[in-house]
């Protein structure tokens, strides 16, 4: 049993329908296609360990989710009127930086979720990604202090993705 699949089956369902606004046997099937195939998509060119053990279920879970919705979703709110408030006031007072953030150790599947969830964040943007040396090239709208943000990124990683994504 393939917990990462029926998990994403879930949630790739649940917004299916938040989004087509109804349910019926024709929508459920169109659904379940339409998520099968991104399911596929992803694993097929993000080569992720989808495939979650049993035994691993909670910690991803706990982990991935915690990321997802306890951290972007949250920040994404918080950045959004942090750059509404830049973008009004009368003076710009921003220091934009490109930053490498070297996160060792990191698999593929941490960066791509890492890159993921910094390119939703406003104010923050992915330049590129070295997976040879696990660097993030990130660009931010403010960074007054280059070593704390590298820091926050790095710390995204060692809270929320370190165990997920490792086994």
């Amino acid at each position: 049993m393939n917990a990462g699949l029926v998990f994403f089956l879930a949630i790739g369902l649940g917004i299916w329908f938040a989004l087509v606004g109804r349910v019926g046997v024709r929508e459920s099937v169109y659904g379940t296609l339409v998520v099968l195939s991104a399911w596929g998509i992803l694993t097929r060119l993000s080569e992720l360990n989808l495939s979650l053990p049993l035994r691993h279920t909670f910690p991803w879970l706990k982990g991935v989710g915690g990321y997802l919705l306890g951290y972007v979703s949250v920040d994404m709110v918080r950045s959004t009127f942090r750059v509404f408030l830049k973008v009004l006031s009368p003076r710009l007072h921003i220091a934009p930086a490109i930053l490498a953030v070297p996160v060792p150790g990191a698999p593929r599947s941490a960066l791509i979720l890492l890159a993921y969830g910094i390119a939703l964040t406003p104010g923050q943007q992915i330049v590129a990604i070295d997976e040879t040396q696990s660097i993030l090239y990130v660009h931010f709208l403010d960074a007054p202090d280059p070593d704390a943000a590298r820091e926050a990124v790095i710390d995204l990683y060692c809270r929320y993705l370190k165990e997920a994504t490792t086994w």
